[in-house]
């Protein structure tokens, strides 16, 4: 087996259980706190995300790159520099940014109208400062392909939320009270994994380099894959407090816009980014992989891993289109006891498709210090999403967030591919006719799947109807691809020229 995989192996099984417990978690909080506190809660946490991006994004993804490139041409004395820049800058960052949120709570009272989102924020403030040293340090690791070690960091930190939340959510019944206190948890679990990344660092002999630093370096390459994240991340507040908005201007009250809006990022939404569980990880390898790969211009290899990931990026991905479209309905009653987050399921289940896309290939164009570019395409498909949730939703209601992030990472998708053949100087990746057949696969087999749910829950339960289905529905997809020749996972894993990096 070769190196590349057994990396990703170590990182999909620990992310698989990260975000599997995650996923559980989040099942166990909207039973918990219901759809008005999961709305608060999304609201707050995507304005604190904003701060988390700036910390958590470029700066760990700069340092894994410099850290790996440097690794292999031996320069340690570089490493530790890159590594201790990176962390200066993002610790003035991150304390910079939580102060003015914390003496600006006026000013975020003018732009949201629940009061009590700004309170929830408060307590997730020290989540900022804690994940800016947390960010760095992983990035060291991942640069140096310790996997095992970034992935235990992250699933440590999962397991310290679930439990603090579990424990001060005990006997509590106030919406705002609970939402403060998985606030708190989150705040716990971000110190928690803070304190267990630096044992791991150290142990494992990493060190500071307080010389001539390389901050320009660092911020240069950093500032653009942080745009990107941070337009990511200010796009979600910002149809945080549109879409409620604009909801109860066409006649819902305030609670009820909070809860639907709940409904769908809450518990819609992050179903479909469960995918990026196995293609994150490819993505976190393949980043100090192709960048080492590019320092020495080995641009066949490059090619040839870059295929190959794009392949089997969209397989997953039409497996989960393909899942969702056939038992969504009964995943939304099985995990939520609510039917509307599972109708929603059904209809945005082709979203599934360009998110995993845009993840992959933004990963790609970052490998080959292309982050300008990929930023300004982010722009051109945030910008859309956001027109579309302006316009739209005072017409076809929630269902404007999923057409927006439809037609605006489709866009993302498309511009990023034509800049990787572009820069790898390939005439074609092959992706439009492959994109073509899977999705005429799922929705075929969606449609049967359905059809065979619909029946077998005439006789048995929502749950056993789901899993019986979806089972059926997944082995039809994968036999489908195999007959078609779509996609081999033997052929796949075993092909001679998977890079060894």
């Amino acid at each position: 087996m070769k190196k590349i995989f057994k990396a990703v192996a170590i990182v999909t099984v620990f992310s698989i259980l990260t975000r599997l417990l995650g996923f559980f978690f989040r099942v166990f909080l909207t039973r918990k706190i219901g759809a008005e506190g999961i709305g608060l809660y999304q609201v707050a946490s995507s304005l604190i995300g904003i701060l988390l991006t700036l910390v958590a994004s470029g700066l760990p993804l700069t340092t894994a790159k410099k850290v790996a490139v440097y690794e292999n041409s031996l320069k340690f004395e570089n490493k530790n520099k890159v590594v201790t820049s990176s962390l200066i800058i993002a610790i003035i960052i991150s304390t910079f940014c939580s102060l003015i949120f914390y003496f600006g709570q006026d000013i975020l009272s003018i732009f949201i109208s629940d009061k009590r989102v700004i309170i929830i924020i408060m307590y997730m403030l020290p989540a900022v400062v804690f994940s800016s040293f947390y960010a760095i340090l992983r990035g060291a690791m991942w640069g140096k392909n310790e996997y095992f070690f970034v992935s235990i960091t992250e699933f440590f930190e999962e397991i310290v939320k679930i439990i603090a939340t579990f424990i001060l959510l005990f006997n509590i019944q106030d919406v705002l009270q609970s939402t403060i206190n998985t606030a708190i948890a989150f705040s716990i679990s971000c110190f928690a994994s803070c304190v267990l990344a630096i044992i791991l660092y150290v142990v494992n002999g990493g060190k500071l380099c307080f010389k001539k630093g390389e901050y320009y370096g660092v911020l240069k390459s950093a500032l653009p894959i942080t745009g990107v994240r941070v337009a990511s991340s200010i796009l979600q507040p910002v149809i945080s407090i549109l879409v409620p908005f604009e909801l109860v201007k066409i006649g819902l009250t305030n609670s009820e816009a909070m809860s639907l809006f709940g409904i769908i990022m809450g518990m819609t939404f992050p179903m479909l980014f469960v995918p990026l569980s196995v293609i994150g990880s490819l993505s976190m390898v393949l980043v100090p992989n192709i960048s080492s790969l590019y320092i020495s211009k080995d641009y066949k290899t490059i090619t040839n891993t870059t295929k190959k990931s794009l392949n089997i990026s969209l397989f997953i991905a039409c497996i989960f289109v393909t899942l969702y479209l056939s038992v969504g309905d009964f995943i939304g009653i099985i995990l939520y006891n609510n039917s509307l987050s599972g109708i929603l399921l059904r209809l945005s289940s082709f979203v599934v498709l360009p998110i995993v896309l845009c993840n992959i290939t933004n990963s790609i164009l970052n490998s080959l210090n292309m982050e300008v570019k990929s930023f300004r395409n982010y722009i051109l498909g945030g910008t859309s999403i956001l027109i579309i949730v302006i316009i739209f939703t005072r017409f076809i209601g929630i269902n404007a967030i999923i057409l927006g992030f439809l037609v605006g990472m489709t866009l993302i998708s498309i511009l990023n591919v034509f800049m990787i053949k572009k820069a790898l100087l390939v005439e074609d990746l092959n992706l439009l006719n492959t994109v073509i057949m899977y999705l005429v696969i799922s929705i075929l087999i969606g449609f049967v799947g359905n059809n065979i749910a619909n029946i077998i829950n005439i006789l048995l339960s929502p749950l056993v109807t789901g899993i019986l289905s979806g089972i059926i529905s997944v082995i039809l997809f994968i036999i489908s691809a195999k007959i078609l020749e779509l996609f081999d996972f033997v052929k796949f894993v075993h092909k001679k020229n998977i890079p060894t990096k």
